[in-house]
């Protein structure tokens, strides 16, 4: 099982997306959560605006980071890094 998670819902994440999304594999899972720290254990890839040490340190099963901003460079702290 692979397990998406979007930190919210985008406004260009419609729901014919997350059905697409679903519809690769009865092996991936998509999740909407805001609250990152309760589920990212779960989290194989993480689609978000936020990304921190804390999270990193539970995220368990963390393959993938995508950030949806420019940027990134605040997301390459020297643990994740």
């Amino acid at each position: 099982m692979v397990t998406i998670l979007f930190t919210r819902r985008y406004e260009m994440l419609e729901e014919k997306h997350i059905n697409q999304i679903k519809e690769i594999s009865e092996d991936v899972d998509v999740l909407i959560n805001e609250n990152v720290l309760d589920v990212i254990s779960q989290v194989d890839i993480l689609i978000a605006g936020k990304f921190d040490k804390e999270i990193l340190e539970k995220a368990e099963r963390l393959q993938w980071v995508h950030a949806l901003a420019a940027g990134v460079e605040r997301l390459l702290f020297p643990e994740f890094v």
